[in-house]
């Protein structure tokens, strides 16, 4: 069986438990070596032996990222290692998760509910910043593949960053032109 993100590395914040456990085990599912931080590390340890144990291979590192030391010891670690660091979330990644727990089919959180969630991802966030360079590439992207600003968005990230750009998205990836779908890599969601 083909991996999609065979050997790249990807960093989870928050990977402890829930969404950010979640999301660690689906990208080790597709291949990918994990760094498992959470600021609880022996929440990130379990969710690092989960994946260790089903052949993957995980780090856990603990990791508050508010603390600029912190998160420079996380990347450190990582690059310790693995050597690099691969997948990356743009600052849209809080909108989405907020989006996706606000509609999720079976979860109906309250509104205090869904704000606690979203400033304690707010708080984890690792943010990379777009330059100048990287919001003209969105929007020729976003022009010529006629799809959303916020999908180019992911697209010229992922571009600039020589990574690969994950989703969950089928009708996106079906859409895009031959030239994008290679930079591109449907995650099959856990069920």
């Amino acid at each position: 069986m083909h991996m999609k993100l065979q050997n790249k590395v990807a960093v989870v914040t928050g990977a402890g438990k829930g969404i950010g456990e979640a999301t660690a085990i689906a990208l080790n599912t597709e291949g990918a070596h994990v760094v498992v931080s959470d600021i609880d590390i022996k929440l990130a340890k379990k969710t690092s032996d989960k994946i260790n144990f089903k052949g993957g291979n995980s780090i856990a590192v603990k990791a508050d990222v508010s603390s600029k030391s912190e998160v420079k010891n996380l990347f450190d670690k990582t690059i310790e290692h693995f050597g690099r660091i691969d997948i990356l979330s743009s600052p849209l990644i809080l909108f989405e998760v907020a989006n996706a727990l606000r509609y999720h089919p079976l979860v109906r959180l309250s509104i205090e509910e869904l704000v606690t969630a979203t400033e304690a991802l707010r708080d984890m966030a690792i943010i990379v910043e777009m330059s100048k360079e990287m919001w003209t590439k969105t929007f020729e992207i976003s022009r010529t593949e006629g799809i959303t600003t916020y999908d180019a968005t992911y697209l010229s990230l992922a571009l600039s960053s020589d990574a690969m750009f994950v989703t969950a998205d089928s009708k996106l990836l079906n859409g895009l032109s031959e030239n994008l779908k290679q930079y591109t890599i449907l995650l099959h969601t856990m069920k």
